[in-house]
């Protein structure tokens, strides 16, 4: 479980990374990859390739607004904190305008 957590919070963080540079460049990112543990627990790869085909798709739909929803849905990465370095601020709290972040 623990290198689930891990690994979703790094995925997440440059997702939304991703996401941001695709809003301010106006170029569609590179997919986004899930970072593997050396010994991974069994789901673990399975679970790594669902995240990375959704990222996938959504980067592919060439919408941003399908990224953005994405980030903000339920049970992803909407309360994962953006950036521990610049603040507590969450994924969502920033996509739904709660933070200046």
């Amino acid at each position: 479980m623990a290198q689930l957590q891990v690994a979703s919070t790094l995925f997440c963080r440059e997702y939304f990374a991703a996401y941001r540079d695709w809003l301010i460049t106006g170029l569609p990112p590179d997919d986004v990859t899930f970072i593997r543990p050396k010994y991974p627990e069994p789901g673990f790869e399975d679970f790594a390739l669902s995240w990375e085909a959704l990222a996938e798709d959504a980067i592919t739909s060439n919408d941003p607004a399908v990224v953005h929803d994405q980030l903000l849905a339920l049970g992803g990465c909407v309360d994962v904190i953006a950036d521990p370095a610049t603040g507590p601020a969450t994924i969502g709290e920033i996509l739904s305008g709660q933070s200046i972040s």
